[in-house]
């Protein structure tokens, strides 16, 4: 039951949003996980024009599995709805990750390894709402944490992941995200968190009426977060979970996003 619930609060901030904390859940056991989440911004630092008054909905289906106790793999889809377009898929994304070190198993820190794929459509490489790149973005990523327990559960985590990719066209980004978690017996978890989201192109200024996509934009930005999660004797888990954007350049600006999720884990053997 206590590496059921492993796969624990680590939401999504609106994208970006594949498995990054280092430890896996029970061999063979799927997590299933669908995600509503709201996000509202009125400016655009460096955009032209810079005022957007973006009331954001993303809806993200996301399925996880470990087969063995050092490979785990998860794959999603979104769809999204902004001032540029209605409802309709944004992107669907692959990752496979390694597991080095496991500090449940007695190491001194749990560090996996992985990749990831994930295709945007056009509509959403063209929103300015949208993250993204390109049309193929394609990263590699790495994440370290160390778990602190007493009896059996445990009561206190902290992790931290970081990304270089690389789409089809402009130049590389990077991600960088730091995680604090607390667990009260597996019934309520809580969490603070930053992320940030740093893409390397030459371009300052953000055209909305005439956007390709992020790949050569040099933007920035950092957002932080609080997290809570109900868990279920055996029905999966709730999470709510609130983000601010703090920092900005070349990219919307002070962000606010609400998210609910439902996570189910569950085996077919």
């Amino acid at each position: 039951m206590r590496k059921a619930l492993i796969l624990s609060l680590a939401l999504p901030v609106f994208a970006l949003s594949l498995e990054e904390q280092p430890w896996f859940g029970n061999i063979w056991e799927f997590q299933f996980d669908a995600a509503y989440a709201y996000s509202h911004y009125s400016k655009i630092q460096g955009g032209i024009p810079r005022h957007q008054n973006a009331h954001d909905q993303l809806g993200t289906v996301w399925f996880g599995v470990s087969p063995t106790s050092c490979w785990s793999g998860d794959v999603e889809a979104e769809f999204a709805q902004t001032n540029y377009r209605s409802w309709g898929p944004r992107s669907v994304a692959g990752q496979l990750r390694y597991s080095w070190w496991d500090d449940i198993l007695g190491d001194i820190l749990s560090i996996t390894t992985g990749a990831s794929l994930r295709g945007v459509t056009g509509k959403s490489v063209a929103d300015v709402s949208s993250p993204y790149h390109s049309y193929f973005n394609a990263e590699i990523n790495g994440s370290a944490g160390k778990e602190w327990s007493q009896g059996p559960y445990w009561y206190f985590r902290t992790y931290a992941f970081g990304a270089l990719g690389m789409a089809n066209r402009g130049s590389p980004w990077a991600r960088a995200n730091i995680y604090f978690q607390m667990n009260e017996k597996d019934k309520h978890q809580f969490s603070l968190f930053g992320k940030s989201y740093w893409g390397f192109g030459n371009q300052r200024d953000v055209i909305v009426d005439d956007f390709h996509g992020y790949a050569k934009i040099h933007h920035q930005s950092i957002d932080l977060g609080i997290g809570y999660r109900y868990l279920f004797d055996i029905w999966g888990s709730f999470d709510f979970e609130y983000a601010y954007r703090v920092f900005a350049k070349s990219y919307p600006e002070s962000a606010s996003t609400f998210t609910i999720s439902y996570n189910l884990p569950f085996c077919f053997f």
